[in-house]
């Protein structure tokens, strides 16, 4: 707000009730006497919301203070247009900056090669998805790492609104019209309607990528379906916890490589592995000790 002083009450104090109502508001002031306004404490030709202001602003509220004309803030001012979904997760992926080991993920989590099919029912655990590769012979390499897309265990990535979630594949099948398709000299064809059930694991943060339980947000019908990544896979033990933006921890103990593909390394800190209880079990003279 800029060139406003504050003296006509019947505009000032909708403002100061709108700021106390929400607390999540945020509000900038500007005033080339803005400086002189706050210490006058209302006084001095100076008005009392101005006093009112600086109060919630050290009680924690979001309401900051610029000494300077309209024209000293214009080139302060950032660009207000919202990122949309893909422009935020893009831009969460190029902030995983050098820890990417490959191109993987240079298209983003979400990448049409990947693309499995869409959402054609919802439950509250699980979605059920028509399968667009569910004929093929075999599942599909990219950039050398194999991806089922749409096999039994594999796990994926679904579009939801404002986020993505997490699920597995557990269940893949043909609706009873289409058994027939099937027979031993079956060589494999993109025709089929195969239904895919899915159970969902949990959510994807998009800007943060911070993988948590529980579903922030269900799909629509329609909605598409994608085959994880190998590398985001390997980095979901670091993603549950901060988020990208959390320190990388400075010690790890690799347990293994995502299933299926030996270029994915899984690594956990030793916190996650081993909690408060922990039992070490072998055969006598195996050296547990």
């Amino acid at each position: 707000m800029s060139g406003f002083g504050f003296n006509d009450d019947h505009l000032s104090e909708p403002i100061l009730s709108a700021i106390q109502s929400n607390p999540s508001l945020k509000l900038i002031l500007t005033d080339h006497r803005c400086i002189e306004h706050l210490h006058n404490q209302g006084f001095h030709g100076s008005s009392v919301y101005w006093k009112k202001f600086s109060d919630l602003a050290s009680k924690g509220f979001d309401i900051h203070f610029i000494a300077g004309s309209f024209a000293d803030v214009v080139n302060l001012i950032p660009s207000l247009q919202a990122m949309s979904p893909a422009e935020q997760l893009a831009n969460a992926i190029r902030r995983l900056g050098g820890g990417v080991t490959d191109d993987s993920l240079s298209e983003g989590l979400l990448q049409n090669s990947l693309r499995v099919g869409v959402v054609s029912s919802i439950t509250a655990n699980g979605v059920k998805v028509n399968l667009a590769h569910a004929g093929e012979v075999s599942g599909q390499y990219l950039r050398s790492h194999r991806y089922g897309r749409g096999e039994v265990g594999e796990l994926v990535l679904i579009e939801a609104q404002q986020t993505m979630l997490l699920g597995r594949v557990t269940e893949v099948s043909l609706p009873d019209r289409d058994w027939e398709e099937i027979t031993q000299d079956f060589g494999g064809t993109a025709k089929i309607d195969a239904i895919g059930v899915i159970r969902l694991l949990g959510s994807v943060h998009p800007v943060s990528l911070r993988v948590q339980a529980g579903i922030s947000a269900y799909p629509r019908l329609g909605d598409r379906v994608f085959s994880a990544p190998g590398d985001f896979v390997s980095r979901i033990p670091r993603l549950t916890g901060g988020g990208i933006d959390e320190t990388p921890p400075k010690v790890t103990l690799c347990l293994g490589v995502v299933s299926g593909d030996g270029g994915f390394p899984i690594a956990v800190t030793p916190e996650k592995l081993f909690g408060r209880h922990c039992a070490i079990l072998g055969s006598t003279g195996g050296g547990k000790s």
